[in-house]
């Protein structure tokens, strides 16, 4: 089966001379290199680094604002499943002719650059894919006039329509530490309790949104609100398929 998912995806119907690259590479692997891949990426780790190159084939004639539908929509899948699927982070490498495309591609796919870096040589061009150091981590933000240490901002919003209070998201609670859980304390600085809030307007179902909804003894915070979301968010995340 790996041997005809190879096939098919290096046809060369163009007759650009896909084939003489493909053979080369395979006589240099033991299985078919749609398997090795498989294989390379259901090992990753949250945190480890995977470069992912791609591009597009440039014409004079051919707007660049026209969106390739082959390696960078495949990349940013790809890039997706790594984030989302096992937190890694996905390097994109690619022309600098083509970032505003592939970037705009990215976003498509739910994914932001964290940095881009413009006008790398060949000769001196070094990615280190271990995670930083702490002493490495600290001089990195302090480079870019960071806090050290890094603040992190978990948000919700306040909507007073007339008589009515409706919170936007609930937080993490205490889920990831004791340095969260603020929400219910700068709600009482501004004059509001829990049971002063009549709806709750839920983004989605992650920890950081929905955290802070429920206490240490599992009962509801905002124990008078309405809560509101998507259908789609709870169809997902009770999904036996997901929870398996």
């Amino acid at each position: 089966m790996f041997e005809t998912i190879d096939r098919i995806m290096n046809l060369d119907i163009g007759g650009r001379g896909v084939d003489k690259l493909y053979e080369p590479a395979r006589a240099r692997s033991a299985e078919p290199l749609c398997a090795a891949a498989a294989r390379h990426l259901a090992s990753t780790a949250a945190g480890d680094c995977v470069v992912l190159v791609t591009g597009s084939l440039t014409r004079p004639w051919v707007s660049l604002e026209i969106g390739e539908t082959d390696g960078p929509v495949g990349v940013a899948a790809l890039a997706r499943a790594l984030s989302y699927g096992f937190n890694a982070i996905p390097v994109v490498v690619t022309d600098t002719s083509l970032l505003r495309p592939i970037g705009a591609t990215l976003r498509a796919a739910g994914l932001r650059a964290r940095t881009v870096q413009l006008k790398l040589k060949r000769a001196d061009f070094t990615l280190v894919t271990r995670r930083a150091t702490m002493d490495e981590a600290t001089a990195l933000h302090r480079a870019q006039f960071r806090p050290v240490p890094p603040w992190l901002s978990v948000n919700a919003y306040l909507l007073h329509f007339g008589d009515r209070l409706a919170l936007v998201d609930g937080g993490c609670g205490t889920m990831f530490g004791p340095a969260g859980g603020q929400l219910a304390g700068n709600l009482a600085a501004m004059g509001v309790a829990p049971e002063d809030i009549d709806t709750l307007l839920v983004t989605h179902l992650h920890p950081d949104h929905v955290g802070g909804l429920v206490d240490a003894a599992g009962q509801a915070v905002f124990a008078n609100a309405e809560l509101v979301v998507h259908a789609a968010e709870p169809a997902f995340w009770s999904d036996p398929r997901v929870l398996a």
